[in-house]
């Protein structure tokens, strides 16, 4: 599981630009009609299988109001994966709404993977991304995104939140997005799929009528010199209604990755939660 593994995962599986509607768990009612985000406080977990072995876990913790949203997300190798390669990583994200889409405000991600420390801490000023910090440094054999190129870009956890608000207004999968981590650049485009029933798994207890959502995302920036200059690596994701949250997710994605030719993420658990504690940043 490669740190840009991650990245694609949250950014493609969870949140492309635009999504369908919601779906219900082992039902056959299709996604319902769009309606207005609401304030929502949800705890969901996500598997990550490769080569039928489990390879990981993803928490995420997501708030959304009227004025903007936070997410935290917690994600760990596991199982014989875990044990030969540990990782972990923290990422926290914080933005407002606007009239044209999100407005980041903070981006800051910390993690250990084979006992590396990796650091990211992005602010946005102006609606552009600034990197107060980055460590390890960006390694000299790739190639540096300039400033000019990161304007006006997101991170991958506020094009997930443009990806809710959008769904909730127009019932739609379809967008354009420009991400930006601090070292790599990437354009994430998602389309219509039509309605597919999934069979229950041993992996979820969520199954039944979804909407499909297929994607993509190609690196166009931050490319490491012995790899192609255009990398793209596509995907899906099938989306639900679930009793337990009043805004729709993705209960399973597939998704390319570098390392092995496809691997999935499985929704394990969603578990409503209290807004009281959560304040939105400064901006």
């Amino acid at each position: 599981m490669t740190r840009l593994t991650l990245t694609l995962a949250l950014a493609a599986s969870i949140g492309a630009v635009a999504a369908p509607a919601r779906a219900q768990t082992a039902s056959q009612t299709g996604p319902a009609a769009p309606a207005v985000l609401k304030p929502v406080a949800l705890g969901t977990v996500y598997d990550f299988y490769a080569v039928g072995l489990h390879t990981g876990e993803l928490g995420i913790t997501m708030h959304f109001d009227a004025v903007g949203y936070r997410l935290d997300f917690d994600f760990h190798t596991a199982g014989l994966y875990g044990a030969l390669f540990r990782g972990q990583n923290h990422t926290l994200v914080e933005g407002r709404w606007t009239e044209s889409g999100v407005l980041p405000l903070r981006y800051d991600s910390e993690g250990l993977w084979s006992g590396v420390p990796w650091i990211t801490r992005i602010t946005y000023t102006g609606g552009n991304p600034v990197v107060e910090t980055l460590e390890p440094p960006r390694e000299p054999e790739r190639d540096p995104v300039p400033p000019e190129a990161a304007r006006a870009t997101i991170d991958s956890a506020s094009a997930m939140a443009l990806l809710i608000r959008h769904m909730a207004e127009t019932g739609q999968c379809s967008g354009q997005a420009r991400l930006f981590d601090g070292r790599r650049l990437m354009v994430l485009t998602s389309h219509d799929a039509g309605r597919e029933t999934l069979a229950p798994s041993s992996r979820s207890p969520f199954s039944g009528t979804t909407l499909r959502c297929d994607f993509e995302g190609t690196l166009i920036g931050g490319v490491m010199h012995d790899h192609d200059k255009r990398l793209t690596r596509r995907g899906s994701a099938w989306f639900a209604a679930l009793p337990q949250s009043p805004i729709p997710l993705p209960i399973r994605l597939d998704f390319e990755t570098a390392w092995v030719a496809s691997a999935s993420m499985y929704l394990k658990t969603v578990t409503p939660l209290s807004a009281a504690a959560y304040a939105h940043a400064a901006p």
